[in-house]
């Protein structure tokens, strides 16, 4: 009742936004001569005097438009559509009509057969178009720089904002995917394509015609009611259709600082494939050599790494019926970082402290290959299928510091050291197939997704840890070689069925079959120092444990979808058996989860520009193997786990509302409100004792929710060059613990603020602002404590082009955390030049934290502890790179 009570006000909040006063201008766009109906010509409502954008509008597939709420005033009204020559219609809106019809006579256009139009407007072109559930912009546009980036291009776009990790997210909410011409690339799924963050640094913005961002279908292609994902999709510019275009760096500076990559992109109508490379020892994942996003991306890795990948992806259209795609790669990665760390451990009534030394060396190898094909059988049958595989090595070495104090540095409880050294190999196929028949009825579909997933790894570690118990003067000494294997195999089968009731009500029904079975090997060894080998068998933790999970899902449901509204209702039975053996100790605890979930989806098309979703939601989680078997992990021994066979499976109840608005003249708006409340939530019951030890075990909570809000508006500034992207996000979390048998509820509200200044002026300056403001604020119930602190941080990247081809820049990022009172500065300055006709050739010098006042620094603050980390990273270098732009074209040239 309380998330029903939730959301109905904040819809209440937000009626304010769209009732108000409706007015539309529709009409009916056909061609005069056959009678038919244009689908997706454009029409667009100008002032008469300055000819400003008011209102736009697409045809749908009968012809037919409507734009909403125009403002009272004088229009020119024009008709586009390619291949016919526009029409222009004086309109006059007054506020005493709802309703402006136009006539049929008016709204018919003719084929153009010498010209593309014959209306001379001199206006300001709308700078969003928006075609169904597409957004759409012009990459011609937004002014990019020579050799400019993807992501340079992106980072101008109204509502579209790059997070502290390079994602990419679109009013709040991340996007996963990006296709180039609708083909996915780099895909690793069945339904899905590759990272923007990875394609849009690897993709030159001179390739791009038109940037879209539209939202995300199932596998089915059948749209999802209440469903906000978007996908990226960028359109290739005719003329860079030919040859093969990419760039090709290498770079060595101080320090043996060294970097070479090369970026090879070959896109044509009916293939597409690109290879993507590089090798460096500056922390750079993405970015090619010589980039600006190059310099910037080091920012975020921690210690220091060296990197190897190569990788390559093929689209190819086989025939009319067949497409595959395919992606083939392998990287690895050697990362070696120290990290401080002090920590407070919240007690009843006192806290300790533990702090400590840890040095990590990383090394990890790994290939893989995806491969997709999609057939059309026949006009109504479809058959996609996909097979992935990957292998993989990591080898950790670990050593690591640590004291226990009391409330006083003096006051010791335990201190000592711990060397740990682990390999694992990894494995891991995957094999997916999705075949749909459509009927001759229309909407009347059947569908069959079928999957099976296998994961494994084997693992070998030796544990050496010395623990001083400095108050009863002992000392506890381990020395153990622990050999795991684990392996998960996932069969999941998915029938789906559709009806149509009528034109607008569709019956859905569904069945899924889950069926996992997950089996953990473990054998620990004690060292024997007669023998000198580990030959003690630890029967503590040796253990061999089998968990066989059986899912069975029925679903019914109807979907309504007629004018404004796209409504789904479902409600499912889920049958759930989950089996847990412990063959060690001949233990088996069963589980059977049986559950009703009722699912509310709803979309509402307010008009062209603004649309409102709502998600109601639950759905029963069962409970992980982990926490079920009671086994003690002493890879640490000051902290150890423990596992609960009585654990009930929590539940969690969704709501989602979401209301997003979009202006042709580059603003975008929207709020999106997230609530979670779980039922039998899972929590931690936390011990500590007086010689320093942890020892964790999950319970069944009460009174876990989260709720958050984003709120974005964007505006893009034309004229002046500008984009405003602005992002409020609060958030309250509560999560129920036990610390030493009493109880505790850690509240934690975060307040996140963030603004994003683009700004171009006169192609000689290109500027990007970054300002970020986050609260952190943790509320103890156990001890009546309140701990909070803020984080500031801003980043300025500037860009100056000069005469004789000249570019000088520079990036600093500033930082403050009043938690550990520190701040940091980072000041990279980098100097280039263009070279040869087509400025394909860049020579370049840029140094590295000029100041040498680069930290690393981070502040956690969780249930039961807070925790302050300084980690090493890069230090002052300077590094002379040059880069071939290969494969530049000059512009198309556009009819007169």
């Amino acid at each position: 009742m309380r998330i029903i009570t939730i959301l109905l006000i904040k819809v209440l909040l937000l009626s304010s936004l769209i009732s108000v006063a409706q007015q539309e201008i529709k009409g009916t766009i056909y061609d005069i001569n056959t009678r038919s109906p244009l689908t997706g010509a454009s029409v667009t409502i100008y002032t008469a005097d300055k000819s400003i954008p008011k209102g736009n509008a697409t045809t749908d597939d009968k012809g037919h438009f409507t734009i909403s709420n125009p403002p009272n005033g004088n229009y020119n009204l024009i008709i586009s559509y390619m291949g016919y020559k526009a029409e222009r219609i004086a309109i006059t809106v007054t506020g005493k009509t709802k309703v402006y019809a136009l006539d049929l006579k008016q709204t018919g256009l003719s084929p153009n057969i010498i010209k593309l139009t014959t209306v001379d407007i001199k206006g300001i072109k709308p700078l969003i178009n928006i075609r169904k559930d597409t957004i759409e912009f012009s990459a011609s546009d937004f002014y990019t720089a020579e050799n400019a980036s993807l992501k340079s291009l992106m980072q101008k776009i109204p509502g579209l904002t790059v997070g502290d990790d390079g994602s990419f997210y679109f009013q709040g909410k991340k996007i996963e995917d990006l296709y180039i011409d609708g083909r996915p690339a780099f895909s690793q799924s069945i339904s899905g394509s590759g990272d923007p963050k990875m394609l849009s640094q690897i993709i030159q913005a001179s390739n791009i015609d038109k940037f879209q961002i539209a939202d995300k279908r199932g596998i089915s292609g059948i749209p999802q009611a209440g469903n906000t994902d978007k996908v990226i999709n960028i359109t290739i510019k005719k003329e860079m259709k030919k040859g093969v275009n990419g760039t090709l760096g290498g770079a060595y500076g101080t320090d043996g600082r060294y970097a070479s990559s090369l970026n090879a992109n070959m896109f044509r109508n009916d293939k597409q494939i690109m290879l993507n490379g590089m090798a460096n020892n500056n922390n750079n994942m993405i970015a090619p050599v010589g980039s600006n996003d190059e310099i910037m991306m080091m920012q975020v890795l921690q210690g220091i790494t060296e990197f190897k990948k190569l990788q390559g992806n093929g689209s190819f259209d086989l025939s009319k019926n067949n497409k595959i795609n395919f992606n083939l790669g392998g990287l690895q990665a050697d990362n070696l970082t120290t990290t401080h760390t002090y920590r407070t451990n919240i007690l009843p009534d006192s806290t300790f402290q533990y702090n400590s030394d840890n040095r990590a060396d990383a090394k990890n190898k790994e290939a893989s290959f995806f491969f997709l094909s999609e057939n059309k059988l026949d006009e109504k049958s479809t058959l996609t299928l996909a097979l992935s595989t990957s292998l993989g090595k990591v080898d950790n070495t670990n050593s690591n510091t640590f004291t226990t104090t009391g409330k006083t540095i003096t006051d010791t409880i335990n201190n000592g050291h711990t060397h740990n050294t682990s390999n694992t190999d990894k494995n891991s196929y995957m094999f997916s197939g999705f075949f749909i028949h459509n009927f001759n009825k229309e909407k009347r579909f059947v569908s069959l997704n079928v999957s099976v997933n296998h994961q494994g790894n084997v693992n070998d570690q030796n544990n050496f840890t010395l623990n001083q118990l400095t108050q009863v003067y002992t000392s506890d000494t381990i020395n153990q070689h622990i050999h795991a294997k684990t392996t998960n195999n996932l069969l999941s089968v998915s029938p789906v069925y559709q009806e149509p009731i009528s034109n607008s009500l569709v019956l859905n029904l569904s069945y899924m079959l889950n069926y996992s079975v997950t089996r953990n090997e473990q054998y620990a060894f004690d060292f024997d120092y007669f023998k000198m080998r580990y030959t003690k068998v630890d029967d503590a933790l040796t253990y061999v444990f089998k968990n066989t999970l059986n899912s069975h899902v029925f679903t019914s449901g109807l979907v309504y979808n007629k004018g404004k509204i796209f409504g789904a209702l479902s409600i499912a039975y889920n049958i759930t058996n989950s089996t847990s053996t412990n063959f060690s100790n001949n233990t088996t605890f069963n589980q059977d989860i049986n559950y009703w979930s009722p699912n509310l989806g709803l979309t509402y098309k307010i008009n062209n520009f603004k649309t409102l979703n709502v998600a109601v939601s639950r759905n029963a989680i069962p409970v992980k193997p982990e926490f079920l078997i009671p086994i003690v992990s002493l890879s640490n021994p000051l902290y150890i786990k423990l596992g609960n066979p009585d654990l009930k499976p929590p539940a969690n109840n969704t709501a989602i509302l979401d209301y997003s608005s979009f202006s042709i003249k580059g603003t975008t708006f929207g709020i999106r409100t997230f609530l979670n409340l779980q039922t039998n939530g899972i929590g931690n019951s936390v011990y500590s004792d007086s010689i320093g030890r942890q020892i964790t075990k999950p319970v069944n909570v009460k009174g876990n929710f989260t709720t958050s809000s984003i709120f974005t508006i964007g505006k893009r500034l034309n004229d002046a060059g500008l984009t405003i992207n602005y992002r409020f996000e609060p958030m309250v979390d509560r999560n129920t613990n036990y610390i030493n048998q009493l109880k505790n509820s850690t509240t934690a509200y975060t307040l996140n603020q963030g603004l994003v200044l683009n700004w171009t002026y006169k192609k000689l300056i290109e500027s990007n602002t970054v300002l970020n403001w986050v609260y952190t604020g943790n509320n103890y119930s156990i001890q009546q404590s309140y701990f909070d602190f803020l984080l500031y941080s801003a980043t300025i990247n500037l860009n100056t082009y000069l005469p004789l081809n000249f570019n000088i820049g520079g990036s600093l990022t500033y930082s403050y955390n009043t938690a550990q009172h520190i701040t940091n500065t980072l000041l990279n300055l980098w100097i280039s030049r263009t070279w040869l006709a087509d400025k394909s050739l860049q020579s370049k010098i840029f140094c590295f934290d000029l100041l040498k006042k680069f930290k690393s620094f981070s502040t956690l603050q969780t249930y039961s502890y807070i925790e302050q980390t300084n980690t090493n990273n890069l230090t002052q270098y300077l590094m002379g790179s040059l880069t071939w732009y290969f494969g530049k074209k000059k512009p198309a040239e556009v009819p007169k």
